[in-house]
């Protein structure tokens, strides 16, 4: 199974996820406890062997600085986590992953607009989804046939191998499953997580 690990903001993360075959590695430029500025940003991206992609995440950011993080910390991938509409994820040099919150009466009809190269599905509750939404989550995922989708929030060591038997995603995504704090991981929990999944 591919897996995006999220959030990091610590080198020896960075090492880590790498060491344990990340799939992506995801550097978060909006706002939020796990930004990082882009000196450092740059510093972390350093650490990413070949083969791992750097996934820069925004919302909230202008295209114009997406544009100058992208050059900057040559990343390899966008993803976009705002309101952005299908026109607004399009024309970016590299490959885009579009962030959806699965709730109650979403239709994949809805996403069909978007073309971009990963969809990345996650409840509405986000990381600290109660478990009914959480599975909604995967059964959604499980009918979007037609998009590769990267499955994402409240996933855990403990649930990771659920998730994905349930929703047999194109990758999964972990954050704080395999955290100490935002931002600063949990070897054991993520070495945890690579096995499960």
């Amino acid at each position: 199974m591919r897996i995006k690990v999220c959030g990091l903001t610590h080198v020896q993360d960075v090492r880590l996820a790498c060491d344990l075959g990340a799939w992506a590695v995801g550097f978060v430029f909006g706002p939020g406890p796990r930004h990082v500025q882009l000196r450092h940003a740059r510093r972390l991206c350093a650490q990413v062997v070949p083969g791992v992609l750097k996934v820069g995440v925004f919302r909230g950011c202008s295209r114009k600085d997406i544009a100058l993080t992208l050059r900057d910390c040559g990343l390899d991938a966008v993803e976009l986590r705002g309101g952005e509409t299908p026109e607004e994820c399009a024309g970016y040099p590299v490959p885009v992953f579009k962030a959806v919150r699965h709730s109650r009466g979403m239709e994949l009809a809805d996403l069909k607009s978007y073309a971009v190269e990963h969809l990345r599905v996650s409840p509405a509750g986000g990381e600290s989804a109660a478990p009914e939404p959480l599975r909604n989550c995967w059964q959604f995922a499980a009918r979007a046939r037609g998009f590769s989708v990267i499955l994402a929030g409240g996933l855990t060591p403990g649930n990771v191998a659920e998730a994905v038997a349930a929703a047999k995603p194109y990758a999964v995504e972990v954050c704080s499953g395999a955290e100490r704090e935002p931002g600063v991981k949990d070897p054991r929990l993520l070495r945890a997580f690579f096995a499960a999944a």
